[in-house]
């Protein structure tokens, strides 16, 4: 059997494996390339979760949500940022209630006009929108009729994913950042009494003794690689902040040039603060107008969902309106008091 484990002679099916099968089988198991392959899709596989919980967090903290005591703040916002709505309704048997739903039906716009709420407590519940319950969602998609409420989560995938290529990019310039010279030896003896001196130099023994007919002209025979060309860490580093900064720009956290390197004028933090604004105004604008829909249906309820005012601007000047700090001179070398 070519020396394959016992287990592998173990009758399969009523039956014994033929030994190219074996082989096979023994080589995608045990063979080093295949068990790379497996370690670096599990790696990527831990940082997509990882990056996803973190930006998942950034956006939830864009919600500010006011709820009454009895229900679950956290599982609101885990329903509104993984299915994009959930619904608020009167129960039969106990007071206004917020749960996960499944919208259904069609209006005349194309739109849901019921909900269908299952729940191992509750029940499986139907509901009319508008009569005894009303959706709270962020966006409508009616690219596919009839119309239905997408996730942000999309663009917490599509953030992740730029965000693992760059951890990717770091792992082989740390890789290859330690690969700096490759030395030529004229036979395997020579190359092994070359690695016997260099393991007794890295170990910080005072002297080093060699064979008088060891040749130490090998300057000639230097492969040199310099850590330097290949060590860019700092400029990946780099770029994944400007990508946490396009996903922040993205959910309208105003975040221009937060790195410092550089003063940016008035027109550039206008900018983004208009791309900050406009990237939410449909999140603000359907809250608004659901959750007065809500007010409107339970009066006595004490719930509110918005988007939370956020700025991580700090290099100044960064306000609209162009005032500079006191102390600070213009371009006319006077003093702003």
């Amino acid at each position: 059997m070519g020396g394959l484990p016992p287990l592998f002679t173990h009758p399969i099916k009523g039956g014994i494996m033929n030994e190219e099968a074996l082989l096979k089988l023994y080589e995608e198991l045990f063979s080093t390339k295949q068990n790379e392959k497996k370690q670096l899709e599990l790696l990527n596989i831990s940082r997509f979760a990882y990056y996803c919980d973190y930006l998942t967090r950034l956006l939830k903290a864009r919600f500010e949500i006011k709820v009454p005591d009895y229900w679950d703040d956290e599982f609101l916002l885990n329903v509104l940022v993984s299915d994009g709505c959930f619904v608020v309704f009167n129960h039969p048997h106990a007071e206004p209630l917020a749960m996960n739903c499944q919208p259904y039906g069609v209006n005349m716009y194309y739109k849901p006009t019921n909900v269908n709420v299952a729940n191992p407590v509750l029940g499986n519940l139907d509901l009319t929108i508008g009569k005894n319950c009303e959706l709270i969602y962020l966006e409508e998609a009616p690219k596919n009729l009839p119309v239905h409420y997408p996730s942000p989560l999309s663009i917490v995938h599509f953030f992740a994913r730029k965000l693992i290529h760059v951890d990717q990019c770091i792992d082989a310039s740390l890789d290859n950042s330690t690969v700096t010279a490759i030395f030529q030896a004229p036979n395997k003896k020579s190359a092994e009494s070359f690695k016997e001196m260099h393991r007794d130099i890295r170990a910080g023994r005072p002297a080093v003794f060699i064979d008088d007919s060891l040749d130490l002209s090998l300057g000639k025979n230097l492969v040199y690689t310099p850590a330097k060309d290949n060590f860019i860490c700092d400029l990946a580093q780099s770029e994944k902040r400007k990508i946490v900064e396009e996903f922040l720009t993205t959910i309208g956290v105003d975040n221009a040039n937060t790195d410092k390197k550089e003063r940016l004028n008035q027109d550039e933090v206008n900018s983004n603060n208009d791309e900050c604004m406009f990237g939410v105004e449909v999140w603000k604008r359907n809250l608004k107008i659901t959750t007065g829909r809500v007010k409107k249906m339970f009066p006595d309820l004490g719930f509110s969902l918005t988007i939370r005012e956020t700025s991580i601007i700090d290099n100044s000047p960064r306000k609209s309106d162009g005032s500079k700090p006191a102390g600070e001179e213009d371009e006319k070398g006077g003093v702003n008091k």
